[in-house]
């Protein structure tokens, strides 16, 4: 099973590492420079950013442009069901056990034949089919499962 720890450290990011930045469509950022900004969230909506409470843009001043921000992370915790559901949409999920996790998506690789009568049974007993093969039998039955947003 490939893990990855999930304690690792967040990195702060400055507005225009943002904004020149490979940051998705509705990702929310919380700036947490000890200024007049300090716990605001902001939103990436198309090229730029808005503040999240007001759904108004950001004005450039000095004081955003040397506040740093950290993103948000957006995970849902699911059934096993809704996980292989998104997984099989092509969402990017995650499966985690203890301190310890997996991010997935959907790839073009098919399961081993040898797997895939194992993998049927799950299925039915979730409901829901299993993709590909990104799962240890250990993480179908003590994971946790998240979408990752």
């Amino acid at each position: 099973m490939t893990t990855t720890k999930t304690n690792k450290a967040t990195k702060a990011y400055t507005f225009m590492e943002l904004l020149q930045g490979n940051v998705p469509e509705g990702q929310e950022a919380i700036a947490r420079t000890e200024n007049d900004l300090y716990g605001t969230t902001i939103v990436k909506k198309g090229n730029t950013f808005l503040n999240a409470r007001t759904n108004k843009p950001l004005e450039l001043t000095s004081e955003l442009m040397s506040t740093k921000f950290r993103l948000v992370n957006k995970e849902e915790q699911v059934t096993l069901g809704a996980f292989l559901q998104a997984y099989k949409a092509g969402k990017k999920v995650k499966v985690e056990i203890g301190s310890a996790h997996r991010m997935m998506q959907k790839s073009d690789s098919d399961i081993p034949q040898e797997l895939s009568s194992l993998f049927s049974v799950v299925a039915t007993v979730v409901g829901a089919p299993i993709p590909t093969n990104f799962m240890s039998m250990e993480e179908l039955t003590e994971g946790k499962f998240f979408i990752v947003g």
